[in-house]
């Protein structure tokens, strides 16, 4: 994987206030402008219904016709509303497509589902961790306490992974194309396959509670029934909103009763298309695509009674769509145009307000951009979006607080990516390896004048185990040969510097899928020279 310096673009476009989607006051009131979008028509119309009326004995005067007729309701009509700078804070490639991205509860990581699953930082784009399963990825989620990640497979149904070590607890089903969720108590957890079959397992002891198959699925072998989102209500365990192929619908389970207590037709052509729908956070509507006049809107429904709520239009088809925790913003990823990138706006749940739009770069080769995956950190402030060119970005919006990596711990020893330092198969330091380099000699002569430092190469599994093995111990040699220039020169005497090389004996992640294909993502965390520090201060 390589981190890819994009452009920051400044966004000014503005938008007027509209209606929102849900028909009430209160936390819940979701959109009122969404996409930017301005309906013509209508002002068309007015400006129509305002013309002075013609009667028989008085001819209309031509000059007077000429002017446009002035329209009161333009007159009181608020001032558009400015939006906001969304800055790109990092981005990263892929070499498959990114199916999902699910932060952490943490606010400090973010999950990212590709070739396997990888966590990485948010704060900077760090990659911390490479889960390697038995298929790769096609959905995440994460339990409410941020203690296990659910990860829903394309074969072999469901692992069931301890966020802290990454080590996998439980394999859940062995269906294909595998979706997940926690509920709201994290005690149950729900997975839905291609079959169309739901299970509600016990999350904790990985024993399935229930199966529940919808009466009115189509049969046969075709995907119809496959199952292509679940979202559990935020404060029910029991309701889960299940979508399936057949006809775009949703489906809302009582899963401790047993039944479906409302079915939602989305009325949008979603074959081949997961359809997005979500719960409001404050647990009193939902929301997804639906039909109106056929055309594509966006619609809201009442949990209670499915009663809709209000619509706005929206002239694409929808990818993904994602409420921040704390339900005041919702973020909506379009699907691309022949004639534009797709994009995400992000929206003031509250009033309606546009609050940024993101236009993700087109790639390298200048293919039109495809949006798959959306997400809303924790903390409200940021964006992380998912593409089908393998790239995953992280957004700040407008006003948010800088997200700030947590230090590594004191006396851990440090890993610095040998991507940064070396070229492909060299261990010749790269010029730009001077800064990384300088500023851990600073930090560690700060806090360990006086300290036998062991500096330790690691190479991937590619390769010649004996030629990791001599790359290994060089690349050590070079970094301790400029640690100890660097200290010669700044008057740092204490410093006892010692090598060791690895090679590819101390994988810190699996680098090869099921099928053996080497997995570079993977690999870059194997790639690695770890200073190990052994000083006063570190005894216990």
């Amino acid at each position: 994987m390589r981190a890819r310096p994009r452009r920051q673009r400044a966004r000014a476009e503005t938008a007027g206030r509209r209606r929102g989607i849900v028909g009430r006051a209160g936390p819940s009131v979701v959109l009122a402008v969404l996409l930017g979008l301005v309906v013509l028509g209508a002002s068309a119309c007015a400006d129509d219904a305002d013309e002075a009326p013609v009667t028989e004995d008085v001819a209309p005067d031509p000059e007077a016709a000429a002017d446009p007729p002035e329209d009161d309701a333009l007159e009181d009509a608020e001032e558009p509303v400015a939006v906001g700078e969304a800055t790109l804070l990092w981005s990263a490639e892929h070499e498959d497509r990114i199916e999902v991205v699910a932060p952490a509860p943490d606010g400090v990581h973010v999950a990212v589902g590709a070739e396997a699953t990888f966590v990485y930082q948010l704060a900077d784009g760090r990659v911390m961790e490479a889960l390697v399963r038995r298929h790769r990825p096609e959905d995440l989620a994460w339990s409410a306490d941020g203690e296990r990640l659910a990860i829903g497979l394309g074969v072999h149904g469901v692992s069931l992974t301890e966020a802290e070590t990454g080590d996998e607890r439980d394999e859940l089903g062995e269906g294909y194309n595998s979706r997940v969720a926690f509920a709201a108590d994290d005690a149950r957890l729900a997975t839905g396959e291609r079959g169309g079959a739901i299970t509600v397992w016990d999350a904790e002891a990985g024993e399935a509670l229930v199966e529940l198959v919808a009466d009115d699925l189509p049969e046969g072998p075709g995907m119809e029934a496959s199952v292509t989102a679940l979202a559990h209500h935020p404060d029910d365990p029991a309701l889960l909103a299940v979508t399936h192929w057949d006809q775009c619908t949703t489906r809302i389970w009582d899963t401790e009763a047993e039944e479906v207590v409302h079915a939602l037709d989305l009325g949008a052509n979603c074959h081949l298309q997961p359809t997005p729908f979500a719960f409001a956070p404050d647990g009193e509507t939902m929301v997804g695509p639906d039909l109106e006049d056929d055309a594509l809107v966006l619609r809201s429904w009442t949990v209670d009674d499915a009663e809709p709520v209000d619509h706005v239009p929206y002239d694409d088809q929808l990818a993904d769509l994602a409420f921040s925790p704390d339900g005041a913003l919702l973020a909506v990823a379009g699907r691309p145009s022949p004639q534009a990138d797709a994009r995400v706006h992000v929206l003031d749940a509250a009033t309606g307000d546009l609050v940024a739009l993101i236009e993700p770069e087109p790639g390298e080769a200048g293919e039109v951009v495809q949006l798959v995956t959306v997400a809303v950190t924790p903390d409200g402030g940021h964006v992380v979006l998912g593409r089908a060119d393998g790239i995953v970005e992280a957004w700040r919006l407008p006003d948010a607080e800088e997200l700030v990596a947590p230090e590594p711990e004191p006396c851990e020893p440090l890993a610095i990516p040998s991507d940064v330092l070396f070229d492909t198969g060299s261990a010749e330091l790269k010029g730009e390896a001077d800064a990384v380099l300088t500023e851990l000699a600073e930090d560690l002569a700060d806090g360990f004048a006086e300290a036998e430092l062991t500096v330790v190469g690691h190479t991937d599994s590619r390769g010649d185990a004996d030629a990791n093995q001599e790359l290994s111990v060089e690349r050590g040699e070079a970094v301790a040969r400029w640690l100890a220039s660097w200290a010669e020169e700044h008057d740092v005497a204490g410093w006892d510097l010692v090598v060791e090389g690895r090679g590819d004996t101390e994988l810190a992640a699996q680098d090869v899928d099921e099928d053996g294909e080497f997995l570079d993502a993977a690999g870059a965390l194997n790639r690695r020279v770890e200073i190990g520090i052994a000083a006063e201060e570190c005894d216990p």
